[in-house]
């Protein structure tokens, strides 16, 4: 059976525990013997047959016998791993690549992720990630006993933020490229770093003499292509 903490590593995550069970299964058989009382020797067992008694002569097979282990029998749980919410959700959600995450790996049966601010790559099998795929939601790992609603409401709101932040570091990330593409633009028509200009796209000086270098650069390689 599983069952998921949350815990803060890094980034917020949520911590997979299985607890072990085991059905053992016993034959049970009866058996022929006999007790010593001095000189008198007793044999067993006897059995009904047609109104007479008549001792067993072989071993006979009387059925299975079926008991189950409970995890404080078998010394508690096993635990799994730690997954980044910022993962999890996606897995729930069926993607193989959440955004904002990482691929540094895979095989036919593994996929290994790389998440930010994460000091671990995290190895998710495709089993699992089916697994988790027909789940879908932390609501429904409440409803299935193996999340407690405390739990999923701290897991929802954090995810809640990271997806906030997701977008924010997403815009940032497009503005830069677009000041990066209007610097590239000036450059071309003879602007020069220092110039009001380029000094009105709000880019740090020392990030706009490398954008004018990786124009040049650009510049250089399409003239000498020509």
């Amino acid at each position: 059976m599983p069952s998921v903490e949350y815990r803060l590593d890094d980034v917020p995550c949520l911590d997979f525990m299985f607890d072990i069970f085991a059905v053992v299964e016993a034959g049970v058989w009866l058996k022929t013997g006999q007790k010593n009382f001095g000189d008198y020797i007793f044999k067993f067992p006897w059995r009904e047959e047609k109104g007479y008694s008549v001792l067993l002569q072989e071993p006979e097979f009387l059925g299975y016998y079926y008991f189950v282990l409970a995890p404080e029998d078998l010394g508690g749980f096993v635990f799994w791993g730690s997954i980044p919410l910022a993962l999890l959700k996606g897995l729930l959600n069926g993607e193989s690549k959440p955004r904002g995450i990482t691929i540094s790996a895979a095989a036919d049966s593994m996929i290994t992720y790389k998440i930010p601010k994460f000091k671990e790559e995290v190895n998710i099998s495709d089993s699992f990630a089916g697994y988790l795929r027909s789940i879908g939601s932390f609501d429904e790992m409440v409803s299935m006993g193996i999340m407690t609603q405390k739990v999923a409401s701290i897991a929802k709101n954090e995810s809640g933020e990271l997806e906030i932040e997701l977008k924010a570091s997403l815009l940032e990330e497009k503005g830069r490229y677009s000041r990066k593409a209007r610097a590239f633009q000036l450059f071309s028509q003879g602007r020069r770093p220092s110039d009001p200009e380029v000094r009105a796209l709000g880019v740090k000086p020392e990030t706009t003499y490398r954008y004018h270098q990786e124009w040049e650069r650009t510049y250089l390689n399409n003239h000498d292509s020509t």
